[in-house]
């Protein structure tokens, strides 16, 4: 997943978690930054983290960079098709490298692989976490994305789930019973007439 079909892409992995796992989308990249180019010479013998680090400090968004790609970083070592892997070949020519998925988080957290990243997620990132998978599954069960009224059921939602001691069958039923699902069809309704009286 959020790969390039040949190599992992931290950079596709990092908005990935930021926006899937910790409910914390960054902002969208400036349409005048161009992609990191991989073929480039300068960097045929440098690992994928070292080519990110090198984009990140001649990119004019430099501050994105530093909050998402220390989270696709510590992914590493997953491959293309997520399967695990130790060691990495730069280039067809090079021996293959450990790999080395380290990474400094924003708050100044330094992790040192995957393991050590969900372990942070567990322990420091509970809230967010907890108030991501609240969000996509109503999301999910209301078929569509959420809006302004929908975000503040939510958090209705998601302080019944903390109280429950973050019972999934207690997240179920809170969002089946709540008023953006029981009454979706007519708040689906009205979204459509607002739209066509706007047209």
């Amino acid at each position: 997943m959020n790969s390039d079909g040949r190599d992992s892409h931290p950079i596709k992995r990092g908005v990935w978690l930021l926006e899937r796992v910790l409910h914390d989308p960054p902002p969208p990249p400036p349409p005048s930054v161009p992609d990191l180019d991989t073929n480039n010479p300068l960097l045929a013998n440098m690992t994928l983290k070292e080519k990110i680090e090198h984009h990140r400090n001649l990119s004019a968004c430099s501050g994105c960079h530093e909050k998402i790609d220390p989270w696709g970083v510590v992914l590493e070592n997953f491959d293309a098709t997520g399967k695990w892997r130790d060691m990495v070949k730069v280039n067809e020519a090079a021996e293959p490298r450990q790999i080395d998925a380290s990474s400094t988080l924003p708050d100044g957290t330094e992790v040192a692989d995957f393991p050590a990243i969900a372990e942070y997620i567990r322990d420091e990132k509970e809230s967010e976490l907890m108030s991501s998978i609240v969000h996509h599954l109503m999301m999910y069960g209301l078929g569509r994305e959420l809006d302004i009224i929908d975000e503040q059921e939510a958090k209705s939602v998601e302080k019944t789930f903390r109280a429950s001691g973050y019972k999934f069958s207690a997240l179920i039923k809170a969002i089946v019973q709540s008023d953006a699902f029981t009454n979706r069809l007519e708040h689906e309704a009205e979204l459509t007439l607002g739209a066509q009286a706007h047209d």
